[in-house]
């Protein structure tokens, strides 16, 4: 080969190269605008990672606990535990909705046959969802499948677009001037919450 045709080569090769790792750039972007725009809804309140925190569980648990905070707020996983040795979880959320812990329950048995589910039933004075943040606690957590389609079906206020949940950068693209200590804070690492018997302990983990 003449080095006349292996300089050609050599730059068709930059070229493809630069067509693969501008999109990546790209993209890259993307992702990092939407993870410091979207709102973490974890800071004044305490709930806001609970969803997607179930999908760090590795054990099966005996009772899966759903529904809004008077789930949360007046079931300890932990005494369960204690003084009867059972194991439990609550995928509850501030606000959710009946329809919500429905598609919450059929996640979960896709990967756990519990013994004992417990559903709180406070919900059903409230049949439509009235704050978007509510929606999103529950709903931006789920891991994406039909379950999490249905939910959003199922509870979206008017307003709400199903895009605006698969590319929230669509919804928040905007908030740059509302963004608080919480976002950057919250950029690499995440609260979780363990609910002790009384209280709830925040921890960050990285």
């Amino acid at each position: 080969m003449s080095v006349e045709n292996m300089g050609e080569e050599k730059i068709k090769r930059k070229k493809y190269l630069s067509y693969l790792i501008y999109p990546v750039i790209f993209f890259l972007i993307l992702y990092f605008l939407q993870r410091l725009f979207v709102p973490k809804y974890m800071g004044r309140v305490v709930e806001g990672n609970f969803t997607e925190e179930y999908y760090q569980e590795i054990s099966p648990h005996d009772v899966l606990i759903l529904g809004d905070c008077e789930a949360y707020e007046n079931i300890s996983p932990i005494t369960l535990w204690k003084n009867y040795g059972i194991t439990s979880y609550i995928r509850g959320n501030a606000s959710q909705l009946l329809s919500q812990s429905y598609y919450l329950l059929r996640d979960s048995l896709k990967t756990e046959t519990p013994k004992l589910v417990i559903l709180s039933i406070a919900a059903m004075q409230y049949p439509a969802q009235t704050n978007e943040s509510y929606n999103r606690m529950v709903l931006d957590g789920m891991r994406w499948s039909m379950d999490k389609i249905m939910a959003y079906r199922a509870s979206a206020m008017e307003g709400e677009h199903f895009l605006d949940y698969l590319f929230p950068l669509f919804r928040f693209h905007s908030r740059w001037k509302e963004l608080e200590a919480d976002d950057f804070s919250l950029f690499f690492s995440k609260k979780e919450f363990l609910i002790t018997d009384t209280i709830f302990v925040q921890i960050f983990v990285p």
